[in-house]
This record gives structure tokens, C-alpha cells and sequence, in this order.
């Protein structure tokens, strides 16, 4: 039942996320040198870390999902 509640959350968020860059896009604001390299890795390791939880929820592999904090 609480993974119905997270993605409700993910899902919420990600709207939020996408009303923000329409805004950022509408309004010709541009972010930094900087700041773009923080969006890149900052959207990279949410992409990973939400291809994990749904691999090991799919997949039904516990493990995997309790792995998705280490190094392997």
C-alpha cells in the first residue's frame, strides 16, 4: 500500500517540476554554467534512482531495492 502513496507523491512532484520549467521557459530565464551541470546530475541520479525502485518493485526484488544506496 505505501508504494500507491510514493508514486501518488513522485507523480505530484513531477508536475510540479514540469509547471516550474514552463515557467523557466516562458519567462527566457536561463541558469548558469554552473547550474546547468548541477540539473544535469541532480536529473541524472533521479532518473537512476526511479529506474531502480521500479525495476525492483516489477520485479519484485527486495534486495535490489535495499541495494540502491551502495556503490555496486
Amino acid at each position: 500500500m505505501h508504494i500507491i502513496t510514493d508514486l501518488e507523491r513522485l507523480s505530484d512532484h513531477a508536475v510540479n517540476v514540469a509547471e516550474c520549467a514552463n515557467k523557466i521557459q516562458e519567462n527566457k530565464i536561463a541558469f548558469s554554467d554552473s547550474g546547468d551541470k548541477e540539473l544535469i546530475v541532480i536529473t541524472s541520479a533521479i532518473s537512476e534512482i526511479v529506474v531502480l525502485a521500479f525495476e525492483s518493485f516489477a520485479e519484485d526484488d527486495l534486495q535490489k531495492a535495499w541495494n540502491m544506496n551502495s556503490d555496486e
